[in-house]
């Protein structure tokens, strides 16, 4: 594997198993809604370069990046406005779309930890949303229906007699991830047995609320992360030198601005909130808002990646005697 997505990834997979291994010993010494607020918080920088996105793939400049950026800020406002028009409708359709991002960034990680082309595995992508989304409101749902009536802005209450229902639904989400734990260690994938299973102990000993601070801020962003720093290409001869620090430090950079004005935006809702759940509401349904363009960004840079990671395999050179005759073609950013 290159030098210059073995540094990025491995940093970022040591980094997210440690926050959740701290977070299933003492998650219990701090409140789940402090957990959570910092979980989003800390991530909101991980999606704070998408502007730049289509210039690395494109080489798009100024009059063309002014256009990305107001459909960008024009759509997190639209989906804003619907989160807060039709709450229920929008969050089935939220949490639809995110299970599918977090699915689709944890299997492309995995494929750029281990030097492989990006390509979907779909089991995989199963098992981890069942891991992450499904098994903390199954096994714990008194301790999820507070955020729901919050978002929604109304009573949320299992339906009477649905507790056998979720049980049997618990159960079998947990047979699913034991599952694809089962496949992946029958086919050498420990690294990605080892990230399921933590994420299983996040889900089973962990605050929900917690348990998705801590992987949203620590494992999915930082994760993210990893994969942005690999498709800059002015981190290219950084990372081949190692040094991540200073990769980190191009990224700090190009991630201030935005991330300065979504920490504003927070702000002004401390400020204009009505107390702690009305924080909460508002600050919840701005952070749908600005995922949804970064949903859009992210799958539209893993098709470029999935297109140019075919291009360079259909391609590969031939062996002629024994010497491998040089090709020309496009190259994946990792």
């Amino acid at each position: 594997m290159l030098p210059s997505c073995s540094l990025p990834a491995g940093a970022a997979s040591s980094f997210s198993r440690a926050a959740v291994a701290v977070a299933v010993v003492g998650s219990w010494l701090v409140p789940p809604w402090v957990v959570l607020i910092a979980g989003l918080v800390a991530g909101l920088p991980h999606g704070a370069v998408d502007h730049l996105v289509p210039r690395w793939w494109l080489g798009a400049r100024a009059p063309w990046m002014l256009l990305v950026v107001s459909v960008y800020a024009a759509t997190a406002a639209a989906s804003y406005l619907a989160f807060r028009t039709w709450p229920v409708a929008a969050v089935a359709l939220f949490l639809a779309v995110s299970a599918w991002h977090f699915a689709s960034g944890e299997t492309g990680f995995a494929d750029l930890r281990a030097g492989r082309a990006l390509a979907g595995r779909r089991l995989r992508a199963v098992g981890h949303v069942v891991a992450v989304l499904a098994l903390p409101v199954l096994l714990h749902p008194d301790g999820v229906l507070p955020l729901l009536r919050v978002v929604v802005d109304a009573p949320v209450e299992l339906p009477p007699g649905s507790g056998t229902a979720v049980a049997v639904a618990a159960v079998v989400g947990l047979l699913v991830v034991a599952g694809v734990l089962a496949t992946d260690l029958s086919r050498g994938r420990r690294a990605e047995a080892v990230d399921l299973g933590l994420l299983v102990l996040l889900a089973v000993l962990v605050h929900p609320l917690a348990a998705f601070g801590v992987y949203f801020g620590a494992w999915h962003s930082v994760r993210h992360l990893a994969r942005t720093l690999v498709d800059d290409p002015g981190n290219a001869r950084l990372l081949a030198d190692g040094r991540l620090g200073a990769a980190l430090r191009r990224f700090a950079v190009s991630a201030a601005l935005p991330t300065l004005a979504s920490l504003l935006l927070v702000g002004a809702l401390v400020v204009a909130a009505d107390g702690w759940r009305g924080f909460a509401s508002e600050y919840l349904a701005l952070l749908a808002g600005l995922t949804v363009p970064h949903l859009v960004t992210v799958a539209w840079a893993d098709r470029r990646r999935a297109a140019a990671s075919s291009a360079v395999t259909v391609q590969q050179p031939p062996v002629r005697a024994g010497v491998r005759v040089a090709a020309r073609g496009p190259r994946p950013p990792w």
